[in-house]
């Protein structure tokens, strides 16, 4: 469930679990962005990501969406998604650069989407894909929850690494 915006503009601080359906319903249709001339077409490249990625034969289970598509800003200019990748089910190294080339280029090739992978596989870190997996998602999920101004990111100061505003966890295929 999508909670209501704080004053800010921003959802409450924490992680909050959500169907691309609520997305959909929420942060582009809802009535607060009827004027809106982006949220469209950024949540149609947000799915047409995803979508190319699936073409791929790779499940996503789900996706942290953070950044300025989850404020009450009226027009953002991307969405930002750290997309978790079953791992399990690829068994090629050559499908895993696809997916990777196909996420690090998706502002290239014209999406407005900031898009991050992280190797998930339902064994956990111990047995699975990507032994970094636990830092990989600690470091979004901390990440998600910053507010930091793109001009004031140099110097990091102590006040950019606060939790301040909450971020959703999109479920797309799930974790099954």
């Amino acid at each position: 469930m999508i909670p209501d915006f704080e004053q800010s503009g921003n959802l409450p601080r924490g992680r909050f679990v959500a169907t691309v359906q609520e997305v959909y319903d929420v942060l582009v249709k809802g009535p607060e962005f009827t004027s809106s001339t982006t949220r469209d077409s950024i949540w149609d490249d947000f799915t047409l990501l995803v979508d190319s990625i699936k073409r791929k034969r790779v499940r996503v289970p789900a996706a942290f969406v953070g950044g300025g598509f989850v404020t009450k800003a009226l027009n953002p200019t991307d969405i930002d998604a750290a997309l978790f990748i079953d791992t399990s089910r690829i068994s090629s190294a050559t499908t895993l650069t696809a997916v990777h080339q196909i996420a690090t280029n998706s502002n290239s090739v014209g999406l407005k989407v900031d898009a991050f992978l992280i190797q998930w596989h339902p064994d956990g870190s111990e047995n699975g894909g990507d032994p970094s997996y636990l830092a990989t998602r600690g470091k979004w999920d901390d990440f998600w929850q910053r507010e930091v101004a793109k001009a004031d990111r140099h110097p990091p100061q102590r006040s950019h690494s606060m939790p301040v505003r909450g971020y959703l966890e999109v479920i797309l295929d799930g974790y099954i």
